[in-house]
């Protein structure tokens, strides 16, 4: 498949129809985080990341709120 991608100079910016300086984070709530979770299958099967569902639906309460957290860590700079 990539044997077919010629080599180029061209920046990848001229592909890009505007380049904003900025970025938004939409707030995520922890009970949407846990929702999502909890509608994952049951599966012993992990990502790319090595992190199995098993353990991601035992963690959840601890992972669930990290959005939260770093939210108001960058509100904060």
């Amino acid at each position: 498949m990539g044997n077919g991608i010629r080599p180029t100079n061209t920046s990848f910016t001229t592909f890009m129809k505007s380049i904003s300086q900025s970025f938004v984070l939409d707030g995520t709530y922890a009970e949407e985080i846990i929702a999502c979770i909890t509608n994952l299958k049951n599966t012993s099967s992990s990502g790319i990341d090595g992190i199995s569902i098993k353990f991601l639906k035992l963690a959840k309460g601890t992972i669930a709120p990290l959005p939260q957290y770093l939210q108001i860590c960058l509100i904060r700079v």
